[in-house]
């Protein structure tokens, strides 16, 4: 069966981050290569000055979350790095700010189900990685994302989930970069903290991050570079791509790609659902309709970053009143017979 490696790591921020640095050491080279080499030194970004960048946002985590910081610095010594190179490894999204459309992510009130998949370039399917952290000064949580990188998608012990979709506006690096901001999320005891940490993250980023919790409750934020702006549920559910849907935001920026006729397939799918619960979610998630529409996507050339190819790299189901998660790798079309099992994790 096609799964993500997955490690378990104990101690303070910086003792785990050592050990998933040691742990994941050539997976993360190969991702800093990827964007190094390739994503960052496409024509259209030779203005782009990395080492500033990673000043950047290294400024900026040490400002609102000196954990995480360290935790990246305990990375950099794991995998034997210049730490700035983590640290623009965490700031991938503030720097590259694509405008390639990713991700389809939903919260389910009444099943307390927090789902996505994650649409991002090919090569990285293979280097992204599951850490289960048991910190010695907080609560225990699942990560799911790239190798080298403290979070994306995840879940705690308390039932605190965490999901993501890319926006686009230009900005500075000026607030907690969204992957060490979607960790932060994990070490919140309850939903109404979870919501405070991001609302006191800064801005300088344009993504959606969105939480839930294990008791039907969920909130969204859509940061578009120096503003924010919170979403709520309705129907019961919170269905988010790659625009905005808050009210005072709607048209603000500029639609990436598919974003829309993915949104309207996935709403129709809710809309019209006798039950929302976790079975749904997987459906919906595999969605394969032939168009626009498709929510789980194959690879093929990217619309902004050519001449990569993006797809659908993971889909993550959370039951959040369990604290369970889990996850398959891979487009569906391309994870046929056992490749198409989920792997689960639970704490």
């Amino acid at each position: 069966m096609q799964t993500f490696p997955s490690i378990t790591v104990t101690g303070d921020a910086r003792a785990r981050g050592a050990a998933h640095g040691e742990a994941f050491r050539g997976l993360i080279r190969a991702a800093l290569d990827l964007y190094l080499q390739g994503l960052f030194a496409q024509p259209s970004r030779n203005h782009i000055d990395l080492s500033a960048g990673a000043a950047e946002a290294e400024a900026a985590i040490v400002r609102f979350a000196p954990d995480i910081a360290a935790e990246i610095s305990g990375i950099a010594r794991g995998a034997n790095l210049p730490p700035w190179q983590v640290f623009l490894l965490n700031a991938r999204t503030e720097i590259l700010n694509s405008k390639e459309p990713e991700c389809t992510a939903f919260y389910l009130k009444d099943s307390a189900v927090l789902a996505q998949n994650w649409d991002w370039i090919k090569e990285l399917e293979d280097l992204c990685v599951v850490i289960e952290h048991e910190p010695d000064d907080g609560l225990r949580y699942i990560a799911f994302g790239e190798a080298g990188m403290v979070g994306k998608i995840g879940l705690n012990e308390r039932g605190v989930g965490v999901g993501l979709n890319i926006l686009f506006a230009p900005h500075p690096i000026s607030g907690l970069p969204v992957h060490p901001l979607t960790q932060a999320v994990l070490r919140a005891t309850d939903l109404a903290q979870a919501c405070e940490v991001v609302r006191n993250s800064g801005v300088g980023k344009a993504s959606h991050i969105l939480i839930g919790d294990g008791a039907g409750n969920c909130r969204g934020f859509e940061f578009m570079g120096d503003a924010r702006h919170e979403v709520e549920a309705r129907n019961g559910y919170l269905l988010h791509t790659n625009h905005c849907i808050a009210p005072a935001a709607k048209d603000v920026l500029e639609d990436l790609g598919t974003t829309k006729a993915r949104y309207a397939c996935a709403k129709s799918k809710l809309d019209n659902a006798a039950v929302l619960n976790c079975e749904l979610a997987r459906d919906l998630l595999d969605e394969r309709e032939i168009g626009d529409g498709v929510l789980n996507r194959p690879y093929l050339e990217a619309q902004a970053l050519k001449p990569y190819l993006v797809g659908t790299c993971a889909t993550v189901v959370m039951e959040l009143n369990e604290a369970r998660l889990s996850i398959r790798k891979g487009p569906l079309g391309e994870s046929e017979g056992e490749g198409r099992a989920f792997s689960h994790f639970s704490l």
